[in-house]
C-alpha cells in the first residue's frame, strides 16, 4: 500500500493506493502547526486501515521552496578553490565566502595542493562566528574531488553539515555549482529537522514504511538519500502536480497546464504531450543552479486570493489571508466570486461587501474574475514568448526547434471547474478539467518513480575515469573504451535505483549525451576525452484509479 502526500501552502492532500488502485483520498486545510497538521491528516486517512500494510510513503513538500524564498535559511561558510580564471568579484555571493589557494586543472590533475594552515585559519574564523553550515567548491572537482575532500577532512569533526559541490552535479559550470552548494548547505539543517519531525510522526502512528520525497525533476528519492542533497526537493510541490497530470492524462498536443491552488497558480507546458524541462538547472531567486527541474512558473494568485476595495477600485490581491468566506473564512476571495450562485455563504459575503462599498455585485464578480484570468493569460504568453525564442527541452531531453503552439488548456486544483468557462473564453482553447483534479498533486506523488542523472568522464591520457555524483574516481583504466564506459554508467544507475528503494528492473535507463574529443599532443593523437550522461528516465507508474 502506498500513501501519497502533498504538503502545499494551503492544504495537505493525501491518497491511499492499494492493489494498484486509489482507495481513499483526503484534503485538509493547513492551520497552525504544520507538523501537527501532517500528523492529523495521516491519522485521519489511515485510522480505519491496517497500518502494517503501508509499505511506501511518497511525499512532496514546499518547505525548501518557502525557506529560500522567505529568506529563512541558515548562514553558510562558503569555501571556494578557484585557480586561474574569472576575477573573484564575479564569484562572490555571500559575506562569509573564502577563496583559498591551490587548484585542479581541467584534466583533473592536482596542480597545486591546498594550504592546510589557510584552511585551519578559516576553520577558526567559522567557529568564532558560530557558523555551522559549510559548502566547499573546487573549480574542477567534477574531474577530481581531492581538494574538496582534503578541506572537508580538516574541518571535521567540528563541522558535520558539509556540502561538497561534486556530489550535487557532474556538470562543469563553476558559478552554478557555487550557487547550488551554497543553497544546499543553507537549507540542510532545516530540511533534516522537518524529516526528523516527520519520522517521529510516523513512529507515533506506528507506520513502518519506506519514505520517499519528490524532486524538482518529477522523480522520487529515498528520504535518507535526500538528507545530503535537500536542494533537489526545491519545487517538489509543482513537480507532484505535473506528475499527477502525466498520470491522469495522455496527449500528443502542445498544451498549457494550470494547477490552481489556494495561494498560487502553477503553470506548466507540454511540447507534443511531453513536459518541458530545465536541463541545465533552475534559477532560484537570483541564484542560477545546477538542479534539474520540470519547467514551471508560478504566480501569487489562487482561489483564496483576497478581494479588496481601495480608493474606488476593485482589486484582487496576490495574497491569501484565510480560506474563502463561503467555507468559513473571514474575507471574500476569488472562490466566493466564482461560487456566488452556488454557495449561500459566498453569496452572503459578496452581497455584504457590495452593500458596504456601494458596488454592483455583478460588476464586482466580473471584475475580480477578469483580473485573475488576465493575470494568468498575460503570464502564460509572456513565458511562451521566451520559450519560443530558444530551443525547447522536454522531460526526456529531446530538443525540438518547433514553436510551441498550445492547442489545449489542462486544469487541476480545487477551483478548476468554476474557472473553466472563464478561462476557455479568455484563451480560446479547448479546456479540459481532469478527473480527480482536486487531488492530482497527491496522485502525482503516489505514482512517481525515482530519477537520477550521472555524468561519467573518461580520459585515456591521464588514465582516469570518474562519476562525481557518486564519488567514484578510478585510475589505471587502460582497458576502458566508450562501450565499457557506457555499461559501467548504466550499471551505476541501476545501483542508485536499488539505493532509492526500487527494483532495478522496474525502471528505464538511457544515455542522453555522448561527447568524445581526441587529445592532441604536438602533431599526434594521444588519447580520448569522453563525457557520457545517463539517467533513470522520469515517469509515473501507470496504475488504476477507481
Amino acid at each position: 500500500m502506498i500513501l501519497g502526500l502533498d504538503v502545499g501552502g494551503t492544504n495537505i492532500d493525501l491518497v491511499l493506493v492499494s492493489n494498484n488502485k486509489v482507495i481513499k483520498t483526503l484534503k485538509k486545510e493547513i492551520s497552525g502547526n504544520l507538523s501537527e497538521n501532517i500528523f492529523e491528516s495521516i491519522y485521519e486517512i489511515t485510522k480505519t486501515i491496517d497500518k502494517n500494510k503501508i509499505n511506501t510513503i511518497n511525499l512532496s513538500t514546499t518547505i525548501i521552496t518557502n525557506s529560500i524564498y522567505l529568506n529563512q535559511t541558515n548562514k553558510v561558510g562558503l569555501i571556494c578553490q578557484t585557480g586561474p580564471g574569472l576575477p573573484l568579484k564575479y564569484l562572490k555571493i555571500t559575506k562569509e565566502q573564502y577563496f583559498v589557494d591551490g587548484y585542479i586543472d581541467h584534466l583533473g590533475r592536482e596542480v597545486k595542493d591546498i594550504n592546510e594552515l589557510e584552511i585551519k585559519k578559516i576553520k577558526k574564523d567559522l567557529l568564532d562566528k558560530n557558523i555551522k553550515d559549510i559548502a566547499i567548491v573546487s573549480k574542477f572537482a567534477t574531474r577530481n574531488n581531492i581538494s574538496e575532500e582534503k578541506i572537508k577532512n580538516i574541518l571535521k569533526p567540528e563541522f558535520e553539515n558539509i556540502t561538497l559541490s561534486n556530489t550535487l552535479s557532474g556538470k562543469l559550470n563553476f558559478p552554478r555549482r557555487i550557487n547550488s552548494a551554497y543553497l544546499n548547505a543553507s537549507i540542510k539543517e532545516i530540511f533534516n529537522d522537518f524529516l526528523t519531525n516527520f519520522k517521529k510522526a510516523m513512529e507515533k502512528l506506528n507506520i513502518k514504511a519506506n519514505i520517499n520525497i519528490l524532486k524538482a525533476d518529477g522523480g522520487i528519492m529515498d528520504i535518507n538519500y535526500a538528507k545530503e542533497i535537500p536542494l533537489e526537493t526545491i519545487l517538489s510541490g509543482p513537480a507532484a502536480s505535473l506528475m499527477g497530470v502525466n498520470y491522469l492524462y495522455t496527449t500528443n498536443n502542445d498544451s498549457i497546464i494550470l494547477d490552481i491552488g489556494g495561494t498560487t497558480t502553477d503553470i506548466f507546458f507540454y511540447k507534443d504531450g511531453i513536459s518541458l524541462f530545465e536541463p541545465i538547472g533552475i534559477t532560484i531567486k537570483e541564484y542560477k543552479t545546477l538542479i534539474r527541474a520540470i519547467y514551471s512558473k508560478s504566480i501569487s494568485y489562487g482561489g483564496d486570493s483576497l478581494i479588496k476595495y481601495d480608493k474606488g477600485e476593485i482589486k484582487l490581491m496576490p495574497l491569501r489571508k484565510d480560506k474563502a468566506y463561503g467555507f468559513g473564512g473571514k474575507y471574500i476571495t476569488l472562490t466566493d466570486a466564482l461560487l456566488y450562485s452556488h454557495n449561500l455563504k459566498s453569496k452572503e459575503g459578496i452581497d455584504n461587501f457590495s452593500i458596504k462599498h456601494n458596488i454592483n455585485k455583478d460588476d464586482l464578480i466580473n471584475q475580480v474574475i477578469n483580473i485573475y484570468k488576465n493575470e494568468i493569460y498575460n503570464t502564460v504568453y509572456k513565458y511562451l514568448t521566451i520559450i519560443n525564442n530558444k530551443p525547447v527541452y522536454t522531460i526526456e531531453q529531446i530538443i525540438n526547434y518547433d514553436k510551441l503552439i498550445p492547442k489545449e488548456l489542462i486544469l487541476i486544483g480545487a477551483p478548476s471547474n468554476s474557472l473553466k468557462p472563464h478561462l476557455k473564453d479568455k484563451f480560446n482553447l479547448n479546456v479540459k478539467v481532469l478527473n480527480n483534479y482536486e487531488i492530482a498533486n497527491a496522485i502525482g506523488a503516489a505514482f512517481s518513480i525515482p530519477t537520477k542523472e550521472l555524468n561519467l568522464y573518461l580520459n585515456t591520457k591521464t588514465n582516469t575515469l570518474n562519476i562525481p555524483e557518486i564519488n567514484l574516481y578510478k585510475t589505471n583504466i587502460k582497458n576502458y573504451n566508450k562501450e565499457k564506459a557506457k555499461l559501467l554508467l548504466i550499471n551505476k544507475l541501476k545501483e542508485e535505483a536499488i539505493k532509492m528503494g526500487f527494483n532495478k528492473e522496474q525502471l528505464k535507463y538511457e544515455i542522453t549525451l555522448e561527447e568524445e574529443f581526441n587529445i592532441v599532443d604536438g602533431f599526434y593523437t594521444d588519447g580520448i576525452n569522453l563525457r557520457l550522461k545517463g539517467q533513470i528516465k522520469p515517469g509515473v507508474l501507470k496504475w488504476k484509479i477507481n
